[in-house]
């Protein structure tokens, strides 16, 4: 570990590499800086740094030269471009949670960050967006963020190419597809509270977003009655909360499908506190009737955008099962029975 400036608290080196589902994921390298390089085609690599103030990510994408480059010597932590993000925190001192710096050739253009409950972010411009043409060679970024549970700030140094030379790109999107990519790292989406992230589609002339039809969606009529923390628990309120599996959004390394909740007008003054039993009551039902390998494989085909009838079937008769409905206390949950 480096500690000149006395503050380092941690360092950490992670490798993505192709998983067998054609996605690609992080592993943590850490034990073999110095040494050859573990994996024989790697996709990314980042480098992280953790202070008192800051959490700082070197995230490289790798051409397949640059791969080559990287398997003939032994690894070893980008140290320059980390000590450099870090001298970056005291003039963000002031970032807020809702707002992404980030930097293109020494220009700083902000963006409004909007999550959901779901941890899906979204970036929406405060000002006109640059529009870049891409050049030849890897596109340099870097962007800032405060993390909504540490308090750190949170610094991603980008090298790679995003797309083809020429084009043009909403720095917008940009940012969105590097934030994508290091969402896929593990101590990136735990401190930044970003479950995925939704890249905006390219700018074309005539372009419209789909729009899912009823017959093209997952979704059922949940019973709900909601009872207090008392002992023993008192009844507050029963009716319905819709409940709709999102085929837009998932995170295939966490295996995890999002869930959109509409309760009834007479649960939604207390939802808020009934969110998260529900939501894991549901991931868990979900779960056990579909297994982890059919959800992981699910969420792939999500992220692909390539989610089958015969797979939406699959998800219709797993929300199917819970029809009967729930009770919930807001920390516990058991089938409704009738009485």
């Amino acid at each position: 570990m480096n500690r000149s400036t006395g503050k380092t608290r941690k360092e950490a080196l992670f490798i993505r590499v192709p998983a067998p589902d054609n996605t690609a994921e992080f592993h943590d390298a850490t034990t073999h800086i110095g040494k050859a390089m573990p994996f024989t085609n790697p996709k990314a690599t980042c480098g992280m740094r953790v202070t008192p103030d800051a959490v700082v990510f070197s995230l490289l994408h790798l051409t397949k030269r640059a791969a080559t480059g990287l398997a003939a010597k032994p690894l070893d932590l980008p140290r320059g471009p980390l000590a450099r993000l870090e001298r970056r925190v005291e003039s963000l001192a002031e970032l807020d949670q809702k707002t992404l710096v980030v930097d293109y050739e020494g220009v700083e253009h902000r963006y409004e960050i909007e999550r959901d409950p779901n941890g899906v972010l979204e970036l929406n411009s405060v000002d006109e967006d640059l529009i870049i043409e891409l050049p030849r060679s890897a596109v340099q970024v870097t962007l800032s963020l405060r993390s909504p549970i540490s308090n750190r700030v949170l610094i991603v140094g980008f090298i790679g190419h995003v797309g083809k030379p020429g084009a043009s790109e909403p720095l917008r999107r940009i940012a969105a597809m590097i934030l994508f990519s290091i969402s896929q790292l593990t101590q990136f989406r735990i401190l930044s509270e970003v479950e995925t992230v939704i890249v905006p589609s390219p700018i074309r002339a005539g372009y419209k977003p789909a729009v899912r039809k009823a017959a093209d969606r997952a979704q059922v009529m949940l019973p709900v009655w909601l009872f207090n923390d008392a002992t023993p628990p008192a009844a507050i309120a029963q009716g319905n909360v819709a409940v709709e599996i999102d085929l837009d959004q998932a995170n295939h390394v966490t295996g995890r499908l999002l869930y959109n909740f509409l309760p009834d007008e007479n649960i939604a003054p207390y939802f808020d506190a009934y969110r998260a039993i529900i939501d894991q009551t549901v991931s868990a039902v979900v779960r056990t009737y579909l297994g982890d390998e059919e959800i992981k494989a699910i969420t792939v085909d999500i992220v692909l955008g390539e989610v089958s009838t015969g797979t939406l079937e699959r998800l219709r008769d797993a929300l199917l099962t819970m029809t009967t409905g729930y009770d919930f206390t807001t920390r516990l949950y058991q089938a409704h029975v009738d009485r």
